[in-house]
């Protein structure tokens, strides 16, 4: 997960929750969670402008979610970022295709 284009300030962190929702398992339970990450190191500088990137491995968190035959995990990203653009707050919603390996 990548965050652009924040302004200059000590005082910017986001945070990202992913939560389960139906039908893979009961709506707003938590998978994962992480805050305070710092977006405020330069000033606002475009599109191309990269404040702060992130990777997510779920996997462990899945395992105790249903997951649907031919969509995978039903799963909602919150993000909270100080000093965005219109809302503070976005949310979006997916699917997360099966990850099993077969040999």
């Amino acid at each position: 997960m990548d965050f652009y284009n924040y302004d200059l300030g000590s005082n910017l962190f986001a945070s990202v929750r992913f939560a389960a929702q139906p039908p893979s398992g009961k709506k707003y339970q938590t998978l994962f969670t992480e805050n305070n990450i710092f977006i405020g190191e330069d000033k606002n500088g475009g599109g191309t402008d990269l404040d702060a990137t992130r990777n997510y491995n779920l996997s462990a968190a899945l395992t105790s979610l249903f997951m649907h035959p031919n969509q995978g995990y039903h799963v909602k990203l919150t993000v909270h970022a100080d000093g965005s653009a219109g809302a503070d707050t976005k949310y979006k919603t997916f699917w997360i295709p099966s990850c099993t390996i077969t040999y």
